[in-house]
């Protein structure tokens, strides 16, 4: 039986040395909650799986994810501080993924946008399948991204695109988002989690354990995004909304 890590997220058991971790939330695996799953637990799960060389996020069903779930961050618009925590606390969770001394990768099909792409980023690699969407729709929103998007996405894409997918909020498709470099690799439709497989596996097979671990550790620590401006991030996102409705 798979583990559950709060209501929106699942990882199966261990499959040949690699984890799998499913947003499970309904048809679009909404994002409920920017702490989307008890880190704590998760921390503990990976602690007591020492071998694992690998760990693949995907999501359950059709799609990736539709992002956020725009009428929670509407209830919680007047706590500010509250909603600025829950941020920076949902950047650890996936701080702590991104420097995993494992190699991981996002498979992604069907609608990924907002918090979706954001969770995506934090991993290595991104397989996509050809029907997949890609989208910061925020700032049609009347905010920005707020889970590490405007930091990640430049470094992965350049400043030029990423600040065209964010202002813009333009969806763009698995083709683009390949040629642009937001994903790395894009497969037929249910072939991404083998690509994804294959991936770890070209990576680690004939090294041990010990190379994996050490080797992703230093190589991600030079990757690192400065926790201040993660915090502004934060910050700047929560004020947005609360203009954003009190305005309404």
């Amino acid at each position: 039986m798979d583990a559950i890590i709060m209501t929106s997220i699942t990882y199966t058991k261990v499959i040949d040395d690699i984890a799998y971790l499913t947003l499970n939330n309904g048809t679009y695996n909404t994002i409920d909650d920017a702490i989307f799953l008890d880190l704590d637990r998760f921390k503990i799960f990976i602690n007591q799986n020492p071998q694992l060389k690998g760990l693949v996020i995907m999501g359950e069903g059709r799609h990736f994810s539709s992002g956020a779930n725009l009428n929670n961050i509407k209830n919680n618009s007047k706590n500010v501080n509250l909603l600025e925590d829950s941020l920076n606390r949902g950047k650890e969770i996936l701080n702590y993924i991104e420097t995993l001394p494992l190699i991981t990768v996002a498979v992604i099909k069907g609608i990924c946008f907002g918090a979706g792409v954001e969770i995506a980023m934090s991993c290595d690699y991104r397989v996509c399948s050809k029907n997949s969407k890609f989208s910061f729709p925020e700032s049609e929103n009347g905010f920005m991204p707020g889970l590490g998007g405007c930091l990640r996405l430049p470094k992965i894409v350049g400043k030029k695109e990423a600040l065209k997918l964010i202002l813009s909020s333009v969806i763009i498709d698995s083709e683009e988002a390949n040629m642009i470099g937001l994903v790395d690799k894009v497969v037929a439709k249910g072939e991404a989690l083998d690509e994804a497989i294959s991936i770890i596996n070209y990576l680690t097979n004939d090294r041990s354990i010990e190379q994996v671990r050490n080797i992703c550790s230093l190589v991600k620590k030079q990757a690192l995004i400065d926790k201040n401006a993660l915090n502004d991030e934060s910050k700047y996102f929560s004020k947005l909304v609360q203009t954003k409705f009190d305005n309404h």
